[in-house]
C-alpha cells in the first residue's frame, strides 16, 4: 500500500480513520505497514496538514479524520 492510497483509506473509512487519529501505530499494522517511527510521524503530519487545510475532495470536505 502506498502512502497516497493509506491516506485514501483513512479519508473514506471512518473506522480507519478514526484508528489513524487514536493509534497510529495499529492502524499501520493493520494494512501491513511497519509502523517505524519515521512512518508514524508522516502520518501524523499528513492527517494534521489534512484537517488544517480543510481540503474539498469530490465537493467533500475532509472531515471525517
Amino acid at each position: 500500500m502506498t502512502f497516497v492510497e493509506l491516506l485514501h483509506k483513512a479519508l473514506n473509512d471512518q473506522h480507519f480513520g478514526s484508528l489513524v487519529v487514536s493509534d497510529p501505530h495499529a492502524a499501520l499494522k493493520q494494512v501491513g505497514i511497519d509502523p517505524t517511527h519515521e512512518k508514524v510521524e508522516a502520518l501524523r503530519a499528513a492527517v494534521h496538514a489534512l484537517k488544517a487545510s480543510s481540503v474539498a475532495i469530490d465537493g467533500k470536505v475532509i472531515d471525517n479524520i
